[in-house]
């Protein structure tokens, strides 16, 4: 190997640490300014920030989506409910569980797959519940979330029949 080749093999092994460096810096700056948006007076730049911090999983952000999560609105509570779920944040389930009341059919899907991911087996008997909302997202999303949760489809058909 000549000299030159050495150089050449040195400078792009170099150029490779600056790039994951530089990438590293972006990414936690990009995480800090998309967590200081969550109190963005604008609840649609809230919710896109929800969403993409809990794609992130950046588990920083987490007190702030929990704070979140008592908005009135609406759509805003079900990105911070996904949010939660995604980021395996265990110690919002009781928090989620209450929106398995079925008043709001968004937050209630929401909660359900969170749950689901969670792995909150506590949970299994609300959410066979919703097997009465045959049809639509709601119902849906049961039936995937007791699969998940590990309850066995012959329980799964016995709770659809007596709906």
């Amino acid at each position: 190997m000549t000299t030159r080749t050495k150089w050449i093999i040195l400078i792009g092994e170099i150029t490779l640490v600056v790039i994951a460096i530089t990438g590293f810096v972006w990414y936690r700056n990009s995480i800090y300014y998309t967590r200081h948006e969550l109190h963005n007076k604008d609840k649609r730049v809230c919710y896109h920030n929800v969403l993409i911090l809990g794609e992130s999983g950046d588990k920083e952000s987490i007190p702030e989506i929990r704070k979140l999560l008592h908005d009135d609105e609406v759509v805003l509570q079900s990105a911070c409910i996904s949010a939660l779920g995604n980021l395996e944040d265990k110690e919002s389930i009781p928090e989620i569980r209450k929106f398995l009341t079925g008043q709001n059919p968004i937050c209630c899907k929401a909660a359900i797959t969170a749950l689901a991911k969670l792995g909150d087996k506590k949970s299994i008997p609300e959410i066979k519940k919703f097997l009465d909302y045959k049809g639509n997202d709601v119902y849906e999303a049961a039936e995937k979330a007791l699969r998940k949760l590990g309850v066995p489809e012959e329980e799964i058909n016995k709770a659809k029949e007596k709906k």
